[in-house]
Order: C-alpha cells, then sequence, then structure tokens
C-alpha cells in the first residue's frame, strides 16, 4: 500500500446481477481514497485496462494466481482519487497468499 493508506473497511458482496462473491477493501489516508476489488473474472472477454475521468483512475488487471474462492482466473480494480500509477502498482502488488 501506498505510505499513509489504510483499511478503512472491507466487505464481500454478490456481482450486479449474479451471485458471483466480490471482494472490495477500501483505504484511506485521511485525504485521497481508494478501493481494492477481487473477482472470479466475470467473462472471457474482460481484459486489463486503464482509464481516468479527472481524477478518479481505474485499473484492472487479470490475474490467475489469486485465491479468493478457491483458483482460476480472477480480476483485479483498483478505483479512486490516486495517480495511476499508483493505482497499477497496487493491482500489480496482488498475489496469492501462500497455504499455511
Amino acid at each position: 500500500m501506498p505510505d499513509g493508506f489504510a483499511l478503512a473497511g472491507a466487505d464481500v458482496r454478490s456481482a450486479p446481477g449474479s451471485d458471483r462473491p466480490v471482494t472490495r477493501m477500501m483505504y484511506s489516508d485521511g485525504l485521497a481514497a481508494f478501493s481494492l476489488f477481487i473477482e472470479a473474472l466475470p467473462g472471457p472477454e474482460v481484459t486489463a485496462m486503464e482509464s481516468q475521468d479527472g481524477a478518479t483512475v481505474a485499473v484492472t488487471r487479470l490475474l490467475d494466481d489469486v485465491a479468493v474462492d478457491g483458483a482460476g482466473l480472477h480480476l483485479v480494480t483498483v478505483v479512486g482519487e490516486i495517480p495511476v500509477l499508483t493505482a497499477r502498482r497496487i493491482a500489480e502488488s496482488i498475489h496469492r497468499r501462500p497455504p499455511s
């Protein structure tokens, strides 16, 4: 995580229009904030992307090693009012935890 950011909340919800779980973690430094979403790949047409609209950025990355619900391809998305490079680094830092 970028310096100064701390977990402000987390939950697991269903993706809109489906029963697929989406893990959401919200981080803040008291001024800026971003959300991190992890979900099983919703479809084969989904690709990695980066977008910016004003101060809000969105970075999506496909991962095949994120153990959220077992295995398989997952989608990691970072959305917030942070620099694109920071959002990209956050998305790229997400990896599966080793089994305990």
